[in-house]
C-alpha cells in the first residue's frame, strides 16, 4: 500500500498556515543575520588600543570589552555585518568588502567617541586681560554678546573669535595660571569649514551627560531648512535637565560633543519635559549634513566610547579569491 503524504497548507487552516509561514521566513532571516562576514573579497581591519592614563589605569582591559560592545552596535545601527573582538587593551575591528557601499557612514561612527555633555557657560571675564596682551598676528580677536533680563540685568559673554587653527595655537599657548580653575576653554565646532568660531570659557562641572539620553532622532528645523538631532532623556535625566536649565536662567548653556561646543544657547526659562536639541552647524551639501545627523542619532543610542581609545592601526584585508 502507498501512502500519500497531503500538502501542509491544505492540512491546516488558512490562518495557522499563513503564520507558520512567517515565522519560518522570520528564522530564515535570523539565520543569515547570524551567519559570519564573508571577508574572501577582502576587507578592512582597524585595531584600537585603549591607552594607559592615570584615568584608566588598572580597568583598560574592561574598558576595551565595554569599547567592543559599542563599536558592534554601531556597525549593526549601520546596516554592516563586521567582526568586533577585544583582547587585552586591543579592540579588533574586520569589515568586509561587502560593507564598501556604507565604509562612509561606518567611518563617521565607528571610532568617534560621542561624549555628550551639558555645561553652564562662563561670563569669559578674564579673556579681556588674556587678549589685551595678545600680538595682532596671534589672529584672535574679544568678541562681548549682551543681553538684558527680564528683571532689567545686563549679562554677557565674553568669547575669542578666530579660525579653529588661530584659537588652538592661543589655547596651547596658555600658561596653567592664566585662567580660573573651574574653567577650561574649549572650541566651538565649525558650522562651515574655514569659518571663524568661538572659544567659551566653559564651567568644568558637568550638569548633565549623554548616559542619560534614552533615544535621539533626527529632526527638521522648520526655519534653517537644516537637520537637527532631537535627544529625549530618561526619567532621572528629564529631572537633572530640567534643574539644571531651572539654575541658568538668563544664563548660557554650553551643548558639548567630543570636546567641541556645538551651540551655547541662552536659556529663557526652565525646560521641563525631557527633551533638548542639538545643532550641527550649517554645511554646504545637505546630504552631508543629513549624513552626519544621522552618524550623531547612531553614536547617542550606542552609548559613548571610553576616552583614550585610539587607533594604532588600519590594514587591508586581501581577497581570498
Amino acid at each position: 500500500m502507498m501512502l500519500r503524504s497531503r500538502s501542509l497548507d491544505a492540512a491546516l487552516p488558512p490562518r495557522l498556515a499563513a503564520l507558520l509561514a512567517l515565522a519560518a521566513a522570520s528564522l530564515a532571516a535570523c539565520s543569515l543575520l547570524k551567519r559570519p562576514p564573508d571577508f574572501s573579497r577582502g576587507g578592512l581591519e582597524l585595531v584600537y588600543t585603549v591607552e594607559a592614563t592615570p584615568q584608566t589605569a588598572g580597568r583598560e582591559e574592561a574598558l576595551a570589552q565595554a569599547a567592543a560592545g559599542t563599536i558592534g552596535r554601531r556597525i549593526a545601527a549601520v546596516g554592516c555585518r563586521g567582526e568586533v573582538r577585544a583582547a587585552g587593551r586591543e579592540v579588533r575591528v574586520r569589515l568586509p568588502a561587502a560593507c564598501g557601499p556604507k565604509m562612509a557612514d561606518l567611518t563617521r561612527v565607528i571610532g568617534v567617541g560621542g561624549r555628550l555633555e551639558f555645561r553652564e557657560v562662563d561670563a569669559g571675564d578674564p579673556l579681556a586681560a588674556i587678549t589685551d596682551r595678545a600680538p595682532p598676528e596671534a589672529g584672535v580677536a574679544l568678541d562681548t554678546q549682551e543681553w538684558r533680563t527680564e528683571s532689567g540685568l545686563i549679562r554677557h559673554t565674553r568669547t575669542l573669535k578666530g579660525t579653529v587653527a588661530a584659537l588652538e595655537r592661543f589655547r596651547a599657548g596658555l600658561a596653567p595660571s592664566a585662567l580660573p580653575p573651574d574653567v577650561e576653554p574649549l572650541i566651538e565646532a565649525p558650522p562651515r569649514p574655514g569659518e571663524p568660531v568661538r572659544l567659551y570659557l566653559i564651567k568644568r562641572e558637568v550638569g548633565l551627560t549623554g548616559a542619560a539620553v534614552q533615544d535621539a532622532e533626527v529632526i527638521m528645523d522648520p526655519q534653517m531648512g537644516r537637520p537637527d538631532v532631537s535627544v529625549t532623556f530618561d526619567q532621572a535625566g528629564a529631572e537633572a535637565f530640567r534643574a539644571l536649565t531651572r539654575r541658568l536662567v538668563d544664563q548660557k548653556l554650553a551643548i558639548v560633543l567630543d570636546g567641541r561646543v556645538t551651540s551655547a544657547p541662552l536659556v529663557k526659562t526652565e525646560i521641563p519635559g525631557g527633551r533638548a536639541r542639538i545643532t550641527l552647524g550649517s554645511a554646504q551639501d545637505p546630504a552631508v549634513l543629513q549624513a552626519d545627523a544621522r552618524a550623531l542619532v547612531v553614536t547617542l543610542r550606542s552609548g559613548a566610547l571610553p576616552s583614550g581609545l585610539v587607533l594604532t592601526r588600519e590594514a587591508i584585508i586581501q581577497p581570498s579569491r
